[in-house]
């Protein structure tokens, strides 16, 4: 049976394309570029060494100071630089959701002032166990290598042990990050170091156990990425 490149093999003409088919396409395109050849009926001498890989480009977002425009939330906000700043939640950039959202608070906003640069009380799931925050960075995908948070605009009920968690699919997740230490402070921010070496599209930050006000409730006022962040 010869070899044959298949001009219309596009995975955009099939239903759910996977990374499989669109690998396929890509080395048939490589194959045809490098021989000069549209078919062939014995396999071509080519070497695995003559094929390439288009690298990942990768833009690094380092932390410098706390509250500053250098993080992931500020990058993607600003369309990558390119614009003035907004809210990437609400401009869907990314997605924030949240296990739950305590009543009594503007719940239909209460994701967007996750990653809104603004000190604020009104971030906080129910009174239950193992409350958690999502982030959803859509087309980006980011190697955590620090982090900021930012204590809640109150006096209570401030988180001192979580778990940070990344993953690409919301079924497996990676702990990189057992955080079990002083308690955050009101309007102050906590940086933490990661250094993860896989990039996610999505990361948790759930609490365990109680906080300290001994209280399940899981409150913040912020939160900010860092690292190394690169688009599918």
């Amino acid at each position: 049976m010869p070899y044959t490149v298949n001009d219309d093999l596009d995975p955009n003409n099939l239903p759910n394309p996977t990374n499989i088919i669109k690998a396929i396409n890509l080395l048939a395109y490589q194959i045809k570029q490098i021989t000069g050849k549209e078919s062939w009926l014995v396999k071509p001498d080519i070497s695995i060494s003559q094929l390439y890989v288009v690298p990942v480009q990768e833009h690094t977002l380092s932390y410098v100071s706390d509250g500053d425009t250098n993080g992931v939330f500020y990058y993607l906000g600003t369309s990558k630089g390119t614009q003035g700043w907004i809210n990437p939640h609400n401009s869907g950039a990314l997605e924030i959701s949240m296990s739950s959202k305590l009543a009594g608070f503007d719940t239909t906003i209460m994701e967007s002032r996750v990653v809104d640069r603004h000190p604020t009380d009104q971030i906080a799931t129910n009174n239950v166990p193992d409350g958690y925050i999502d982030i959803d960075l859509k087309t980006a995908r980011l190697k955590l290598k620090d982090y900021t948070v930012l204590g809640r605009n109150w006096s209570d009920n401030h988180p001192f042990h979580w778990l940070v968690k990344g993953s690409n699919d919301q079924t497996m997740w990676t702990t990189l990050q057992d955080r079990n230490g002083a308690a955050l402070i009101q309007n102050t921010w906590d940086h933490e170091d990661v250094n993860s070496s896989t990039a996610y599209r999505y990361f948790r930050f759930q609490q365990v156990g109680i906080n300290a006000s001994s209280q399940y409730y899981f409150c913040i006022g912020g939160l900010e990425l860092y690292g190394d962040i690169s688009f599918s």
